[in-house]
């Protein structure tokens, strides 16, 4: 009989430990989940279009070299810049951190960007770090 009531109460020890580290293990997977960086982005977009981090100043088409040149102005709001994205009817081009061949422009800096494209589009939408902050009309340079 002693025997039986204390492997009872062992048993019930063990289900009472094996309970508490099954909580702690979800707890840091759901904390670790919650706070990665694509679920709470450092700057939300309503931050970066109320703070006019960056501009586009000129939008054409040079009909001779097929490029579209995209002049874009940054001011000295601190966020930070990941990614710029434009979009226009028949391109969609990316440059960022992960890109070599275009650099992100740097605080209180104007930067013109180049994109081949066959055919002229009508307008050119800027994106920084997924967040849509201007439209800009194509011109003819």
């Amino acid at each position: 009989m002693k025997n039986k009531g204390l492997s009872e109460v062992v048993s019930v020890v063990v289900i009472i430990l094996i309970s508490i580290m099954a909580i702690t293990i979800l707890a840091a997977v759901v904390f670790k989940i919650a706070n990665s960086p694509k679920l709470s982005p450092e700057y939300s977009c309503l931050d970066l279009k109320i703070k006019n981090v960056a501009s586009v100043e000129s939008a054409c088409y040079n009909q001779n070299t097929k490029d579209l040149e995209i002049k874009i102005k940054r001011n000295l709001a601190e966020q930070q810049i990941s990614n710029i994205e434009f979009i226009t009817d028949n391109n969609h081009f990316v440059c960022g951190d992960f890109c070599s061949s275009c650099k992100i422009l740097s605080q209180e800096s104007a930067q013109k960007y180049y994109i081949y494209t066959e055919n002229k589009p009508a307008e050119v939408s800027i994106k920084i770090n997924n967040c849509l902050i201007s439209t800009k009309e194509i011109e003819l340079c």
